[in-house]
């Protein structure tokens, strides 16, 4: 629910303001929150194929909160470089 309410909440920000490109930039292709997205759909199908599938989304569940736990600083190495630019 996380990654879905972060990948919506991130899009709603950069639709609402199209003329600030800053935000748009730092996230890019946001590869984190689709593969997020992508586990947390599989973690969802997987018990269904039987035991197996209901070790194949713990694992997942658990890689998910590891990739999480390395910090992202996109949106933060943006705005230093915003702010380094020389005005006008």
């Amino acid at each position: 629910m996380a990654a879905l309410a972060c990948t919506l909440l991130s899009a709603a920000i950069i639709r609402a303001d199209p003329s600030n490109h800053l935000l748009a930039d730092a996230l890019g292709n946001d590869l984190k929150d689709k593969l997020s997205l992508a586990a947390y759909v599989l973690t969802l199908v997987a018990p269904f194929t039987g035991q197996s599938g209901t070790v194949i989304s713990g694992l997942l569940m658990v890689a998910v909160a590891l990739m999480w736990l390395i910090s992202d600083h996109r949106i933060e190495w943006a705005l230093e470089r915003a702010d380094q630019k020389p005005l006008g």
